[in-house]
């Protein structure tokens, strides 16, 4: 079983679109918990809830504006249950036309476990770094493969720039402060997983 978790604000057509995504898949035994982000509580605020509440062998957090391939889920979990058996680890993703393994990840529910309440996402963050940071815990810990036959596309504006919509321009607007907290955090050699200082 594997929870998908999908924090959304404002985007009606393309979660609908991420949703459907999912059910035409080849994987079957998969939960779909939509987020409403009602209050701007941000993306990693309530995957860290869905995190601490889902009964899944896997969690995948992933943002309203992602399509899944068809073959995804059941590619990726078939690469979790070969690497780690017993979900103690997490899956990378591939994004068609991005360079970035981090960005989607496919997290085993024992690693989950290795963090206080579940919390997976360093919560000093509100949009970025979360997932790198986590991936970067994980690869410290032997714990990370990345699977590039698992393929979502993500419709991200310096690919997309024709999807851009208001989520992406409130998102902008805290950009710098994530680079920043990003930047002191590996300054000061914090990488959350290792230790749970912010």
């Amino acid at each position: 079983m594997i929870d998908v978790l999908i924090p959304t604000y404002k985007r009606q057509a393309k979660l609908a679109k991420c949703i459907e995504s999912i059910c035409e898949g080849s994987y079957k035994y998969v939960r779909i918990v939509v987020l409403p982000d009602l209050r701007r509580l941000w993306c990693m605020r309530l995957m860290n809830e869905g995190f601490k509440l889902s009964t899944a062998d896997c969690v995948l957090p992933i943002s309203d504006d992602i399509e899944l391939d068809k073959d995804t889920l059941t590619i990726a979990y078939g690469c979790m249950k070969e690497n780690y058996p017993d979900f103690d680890g997490i899956v990378g993703i591939k994004q068609r036309g991005l360079d970035n393994k981090t960005g989607v990840l496919l997290i085993g529910s024992k690693f989950l476990d290795r963090f206080p309440e579940r919390m997976a996402f360093c919560p000093i963050y509100k949009g970025l770094y979360c997932d790198t940071e986590l991936a970067e815990y994980a690869q410290s810990v032997d714990k990370f493969t990345y699977c590039d036959k698992a393929v979502v596309t993500h419709y991200h504006p310096s690919l997309y720039p024709n999807k851009k919509d208001e989520t992406h321009d409130i998102g902008r607007q805290y950009k710098v402060q994530d680079i920043n907290n990003w930047d002191r955090r590996r300054a000061k050699g914090l990488l959350w997983g290792r230790s749970f200082e912010l």
